[in-house]
């Protein structure tokens, strides 16, 4: 891609909807690290090990909406946070077409960091 073809990122989120999602990486990250653990020490079968998928997906969206400035459900419902006021509709026919290639994009990076953890976690012994 040349530079100018190099798309800025729109945000539909502010600071403090960014500071949440952070918020919820930091403890879907948190449950996944106490839930391999336990599975580990247990030595819990592959068919409960699967089950770290949950929170290894909680922690990435979370990390991953915050850092694209990207909230999925907001973009669903073609709205936007931006400060402490309510969320907004969104109207930039070129906003929504962004919007959503970055909503594509957290779903895909997020599945694609949880099928990592769910793999090293069946591979534990």
């Amino acid at each position: 891609m040349s530079p100018a073809e190099t798309v800025e990122v729109c945000a539909n989120i502010g600071p403090a909807e960014r500071r949440k999602r952070n918020i919820a990486g930091v403890i879907g990250s948190t449950l996944t690290l106490l839930m391999v653990g336990g599975l580990v020490e247990t030595h819990a079968g592959w068919p409960l090990r699967l089950l770290v998928a949950l929170p290894a997906f909680i922690g990435a969206i979370g990390f991953l909406q915050a850092r694209a400035h990207t909230c999925v459900a907001f973009v669903s419902k073609n709205v936007q946070a931006q400060g402490d006021a309510a969320p907004v509709a969104v109207t930039d026919e070129k906003a929504k077409v962004q919007l959503a290639r970055q909503a594509r994009a957290v779903y895909v990076q997020s599945a694609l960091a949880t099928a990592a953890v769910v793999g090293l976690t069946l591979l534990l012994p």
